[in-house]
């Protein structure tokens, strides 16, 4: 394993700094050592800020998560606050139809996780692989530019795909 590949996540893993930084230090290492990407515009400050979250529900264009933070001991604990973070743009359910390479694809959404694509007279069944399992960790960011773009109220963060889901063929 190279310093760019993120250990996998397994149920019961003790969560430490050092694990969550794994995820931080690879984006840190993609962006050339020039450091995380943000918001600078000339007199202002950085506005990006990245946190993890453990996922505790997925919904269509978004998850709802808890956030991790550090407690007064300083040892990373989970919080109580429904937090909604938007999906990666391709893996939401509000896109119906998108051209590709071999034409246009019409979407249908049986579930937040499973869909029938149909090109033509051909169709297919996909779901999300990996799939999003409760206490996932994710990586999200606030401040980007532009905003998440999900026409749903307070969604003001959006995960970074740093483990890479997509729609699979079932």
């Amino acid at each position: 394993m190279s310093g760019l590949d993120p250990r996998p996540w397994k149920r019961g893993d003790k969560i430490t700094a050092a694990r969550l930084n794994e995820q931080v230090n690879r984006l840190t290492a993609l962006a050339g050592g020039a450091g995380l990407p943000a918001d600078v515009r000339p007199g202002q400050k950085a506005g990006v800020t990245f946190q993890q979250f453990a996922v505790q529900e997925v919904k269509g264009d978004y998850l709802i998560c808890h956030a991790i933070t550090l407690d007064t001991n300083g040892e990373l604990s989970e919080g109580t606050q429904d937090i909604k973070v938007a999906k990666p743009y391709l893996l939401r359910t509000s896109i119906t139809e998108r051209t590709t390479t071999a034409g246009l694809v019409h979407y249908t959404y049986q579930s937040d996780t499973e869909r029938t694509a149909t090109l033509g007279a051909q169709s297919e069944t996909e779901k999300i692989t990996p799939d999003y399992a409760l206490g996932d960790v994710i990586l999200a960011v606030r401040g980007i530019v532009g905003g998440t773009l999900v026409k749903v109220d307070d969604v003001p963060l959006q995960f970074m795909d740093i483990t890479p889901r997509a729609w699979a063929l079932v």
